[in-house]
């Protein structure tokens, strides 16, 4: 199963990054996400369920996500479905002189007939969440500001 791990520094408090980065409403405000929302009811945690859009390497596909971690201003973990693809993103929250160490991780399982496109893809989504990762940092210092 491919792996991809980023991390940043963010000048901003480890409970602001958790409560901003775990709202499914927030995440296309930094993610490849243009639509995303939570389907269960209730504040987000443990089981909670969201769906949306994610647009990556020129194509956007339908994607549905269950949380499989839950442990404020510490890890966020979620499991994902979008077309054969099945990702777990886990999320850690660190607090630093400055603010957050915030670092994801992505293990993905990809279907045989996908595997020659793993190094094209792997880099795209390396890409997309070094991205995420700088809009993330440049929103929550702006609100911080």
């Amino acid at each position: 199963m491919p792996t991809i791990e980023e991390s940043i520094e963010i000048n901003c408090a480890v409970d602001k990054a958790f409560v901003y980065t775990t709202d499914p409403s927030r995440w296309p405000d930094w993610q490849p996400f243009p639509e995303s929302e939570q389907t269960s009811p209730g504040p987000v945690g443990k089981g909670s369920t969201a769906k949306g859009t994610i647009r990556l390497m020129g194509v956007t596909m339908n994607w549905t996500g269950t949380v499989t971690e839950y442990e404020p201003n510490g890890v966020f973990g979620k499991k994902v479905k979008s077309g054969p693809l099945d990702i777990e993103e886990r999320i850690t929250f660190e607090p630093r002189a400055e603010g957050s160490r915030v670092a994801i991780a992505y293990d993905i399982a990809l279907p045989t007939v996908m595997k020659p496109l793993s190094p094209i893809l792997m880099s795209s989504m390396r890409t997309a969440l070094a991205k995420a990762l700088r809009n993330l940092k440049s929103n929550l210092e702006a609100a911080s500001a």
